[in-house]
């Protein structure tokens, strides 16, 4: 019954902000399906301590990026068993258009550069970089301002530029 009522009111919502990311109805249909069937399933343990709202549009986010970043994996998969001498970047980069990244020294830097920040200034970014919410929904979240959300962001943004400066080309 709950699950239900739940799914009335936030399936529409969902539904809209999984289509702007996917440009798929049927991608944001098994999307949101798969959420609620996750939150279903999950019911004795899931622990929103934040607004249910966020939490399922946060989630629906995460998902579709997964869903994004396998299909690009795919793309690339397929292009190099159809073309063996093909420009393809190995796997675990991210390619930028003219310098291609290590997946795992870039989330080495910004562990790093978490780890000098208070605990209320990692939740932000976290919650803005790792989870993608805005700085409304933070704000929601945490009971401060949009405002002090932005300050906090932009603050902490060019106080870690350093720690993201190797990761430049020479």
């Amino acid at each position: 019954m709950a699950l239900e009522v739940i799914y009335r009111t936030y399936s529409e919502p969902l539904f809209k902000l999984g289509y702007s990311l996917t440009r798929s109805r049927e991608a944001t249909q098994d999307l949101v399906h798969d959420l609620f069937l996750a939150v279903w399933e999950r019911r004795e343990t899931l622990d929103v301590q934040e607004d249910l709202g966020v939490y399922l549009r946060s989630a629906l986010r995460h998902r579709a990026y997964k869903v994004s970043r396998h299909e690009a994996v795919v793309r690339r998969t397929e292009a190099s068993a159809l073309e063996p001498d093909a420009d393809v970047p190995a796997m675990g980069t991210m390619v930028g258009p003219d310098v291609a990244f290590d997946v795992a020294e870039v989330e080495r830097a910004f562990a790093a550069a978490l780890d000098t920040v208070s605990e209320r200034d990692r939740r932000i970014l976290t919650m803005r970089w790792g989870e993608g919410l805005t700085h409304e929904e933070i704000a929601r979240v945490l009971g401060i301002s949009r405002a002090r959300v932005r300050a906090i962001i932009a603050k902490q943004q060019e106080r870690l530029r350093p720690f993201f400066e190797v990761l430049r080309p020479d």
